[in-house]
């Protein structure tokens, strides 16, 4: 399968190890405030270095910014139905490759897990959404904001994210991000003010693989998401069938030519799977 561009927005500029600790999974609010739960933010690194191992700071890397890797909200150490996430079980899953400009721009992972036994969920009808992306880096894609449809009708939806342990893995059960999530929330947009739809959840995270923001070791391009995870309870379950239109990326591609240099906003709708 293979996901397209379905959109594109006006012309824009965009200045867009180890991970030993866990904490658990957090609530995202339905009504009033905050809207965005935050997670991990980018904070600017006071005073600015002098030296990136990668070379500079100049240009984009500036302001060199960074996340903290000892904070812990949303964060946990393993997929669902491991140690840090028992008593799920594996109920769907599939990749799908992501096309932007004719160019494999990456491949998209999309699971559903409950909790359960064998391969029976329990009556407590609670299920995870689980979704990461792996960039090629063969077309400049730079994803900032991941929003998947999620019931609008029940207000506890609970997000986490893992990042994985391997730098360098090519495996998305175990390969690591190197950019945490920043923040969450029930969402349906990536570029301007933010406003509530609880019919969505929305993740701010930056994947590039080949970030000209990246000023390492404060921060590293990132082929790969976390794996962003969405956990609600509902006793119509899922649809064994990805559903078109309920998965958004919003993200941004390079385009060079000799008059200007800049990133064009991309609006990307793909099937993925969904609650009924």
């Amino acid at each position: 399968m293979t996901l397209r561009v379905v959109g594109i927005a006006t012309l824009s500029i965009a200045l867009l190890a180890c991970f030993p600790v866990h904490a658990g999974m957090v609530a995202t609010t339905s009504s009033g405030l905050p809207l965005l739960t935050s997670i991990n933010p980018l904070t600017p690194v006071v005073p600015t270095p002098s030296v990136c191992s990668n070379g500079g700071p100049s240009g984009r890397q500036l302001p060199v910014r960074q996340q903290s890797p000892s904070l812990t909200p949303g964060r946990v150490d393993g997929l669902p139905g491991s140690s840090a996430l028992p008593g799920y079980i594996l109920k769907a899953s599939r990749s799908a490759t992501i096309t932007v400009s004719g160019q494999n721009a990456g491949t998209l992972y999309d699971r559903v897990y409950c909790v359960g036994t064998g391969t029976t969920c329990n009556t407590s009808n609670t299920y995870i959404l689980a979704t990461r992306v792996r960039l090629t880096g063969a077309a400049a894609v730079d994803v900032t904001h991941w929003s998947r449809q999620i019931k609008s009708n029940v207000a506890v939806a609970d997000v986490g994210y893992f990042m994985g342990t391997i730098v360098g893995g090519t495996d998305p059960n175990t390969a690591a991000a190197r950019s945490f999530l920043e923040a969450s929330g029930r969402a349906n947009q990536g570029y301007g003010p933010t406003v509530r739809n609880n019919a969505w959840m929305m993740f701010q995270q930056n994947a590039n693989a080949n970030n000209p923001r990246a000023c390492e070791p404060y921060n590293y391009s990132s082929a790969w998401t976390p794996w962003f995870y969405v956990r609600q309870s509902t006793a119509t379950g899922f649809n064994v069938t990805a559903q078109p239109l309920k998965l958004r990326l919003f993200s941004f591609t390079w385009v060079y030519d000799t008059v200007i240099n800049t990133w064009i906003p991309l609006d990307v709708l793909t099937s993925a799977y969904a609650f009924n």
